[in-house]
Formats: C-alpha cells, structure tokens, sequence
C-alpha cells in the first residue's frame, strides 16, 4: 500500500470481528517494526503476544476485575488528562464531546467495547526492562506506530489503549512476564466489524498550529 494512505487510513478500531491473525502475519509486522531507530540502537522493548487460550485467560480476569470494581494498576505512571498542558488537555476535550456525539444515542457501545478488550483476536504488550527512561518511552512510542503502520500495510486494524494494560499483574501472570521488565503498551489488532463505531475518525490540528520553519 502507498505509504501517505498507510498513515491516513490507520486509525482506532474499537470492535474487531471473530476472524483470527496468522502467526505469519503477527511474526512479519514485528520484524518490520524492529527497523524502528532507538537511543544507541538500544531496542528496548519487548514485545508479548497474546491470543488463542492466553487471550481468553486475559479477558475473562479483565472482566472479573472490573465486576469487582478493582482499581487501574498501571506500571506506567498515569497521567491525568488535566496534566497534559493547555492545547493536549483542549484536543482531549475536543476528541471525547466528538465522540460522544458521534456514538448517541448508542454510548454504551463505548465502554463495552472497552470491557472486552474490543474484541481483538490479538493483544500486543510492549515492555521494557526496569528502570525505564523517557528516552526508552520515547524509542518503544516510535516501535508501536512503526508496528501499528506495519499492521495496516497488510490488511490489520488496531487501537492502542489504556484498558489493555490497566490490570499488568493479570497479565505478567497469564503470559509469564518477567518481574524485571515493565508493560509500557497495550495494542490491540484485529479485522474490523462493520459497526458504526468502528467508522468514526478523529481530526487533527490545523499544521500552521504546530508547524514553525524558519528560513
């Protein structure tokens, strides 16, 4: 596929189908992924992937946490959305009332989608050895869009998202993680569905906002 309609047709799916991912296909996006640049070609991460039974065992403790009402326990430290400086904490406001809006009258479609992990067939961990560094953020950020661009490239969807790794002592115990590394990502890949929700693209700032080339 061109590379520009790689990047302007990726974009968060929420529910994916029942059709499953090939070991084929999963092994290839990685090995793309792998050409990201890092710090000193350092290549901090790791990359977990699970599927079939795994996935299974994920989900269904997933869905007992939240029926418990059990607290998000990020390795990652959170940030809270009034934390993200003016213009991201703007875009963020802008994004969720779009979103909304969008998803009336059926809004619970949301937050079921989320419950169960959107349905993916495939759940990506990204890792990294502890202590982790911004640098090592910033290195496994780039390996998770490269991976992300490889997936659209050869007819996957995806979402990264925060519900994926909200539970990471589940998920060190159902894809023996060690203690020693840290889950810094959670992707989600799959085939679409043909459901409204799967059909809602988010905007971008105007490139004069962000854009600044001096002569």
């Amino acid at each position: 596929m061109d590379f520009e309609k790689v990047v302007n047709e990726r974009h968060s799916v929420r529910e994916f189908s029942e059709k499953e991912i090939s070991v084929e296909a999963l092994t290839k996006i990685v090995k793309i992924a792998q050409r990201t640049p890092s710090w000193t070609n350092s290549q901090p991460w790791k990359v977990y992937i699970a599927t079939g039974e795994h996935l299974k065992q994920i989900k269904a403790l997933h869905i007992d946490k939240i029926n418990q009402g059990a607290s998000s326990n990020t390795e990652l430290i959170q940030a809270h959305r009034s934390n993200w400086g003016t213009q991201p904490t703007i875009n963020t406001r802008n994004w969720s009332t779009a979103l909304t809006n969008y998803l009336m009258p059926d809004i619970d479609k949301m937050s079921s989608a989320q419950r169960e992990l959107f349905n993916a067939p495939a759940l990506v961990y990204l890792t990294a050895e502890k202590e982790v560094s911004p640098w090592m953020i910033y290195d496994i950020g780039a390996f998770s869009q490269t991976l992300m661009l490889a997936a659209k490239d050869n007819g996957i969807d995806s979402i990264p998202a925060y519900e994926i790794v909200r539970f990471p002592e589940d998920i060190h115990s159902v894809m023996n993680i060690p203690g020693n590394e840290m889950i810094i990502a959670g992707i989600a890949l799959g085939y679409p569905t043909n459901d409204h929700i799967n059909s809602f693209y988010t905007n971008r700032e105007e490139i004069n906002n962000i854009l600044k080339i001096k002569n």
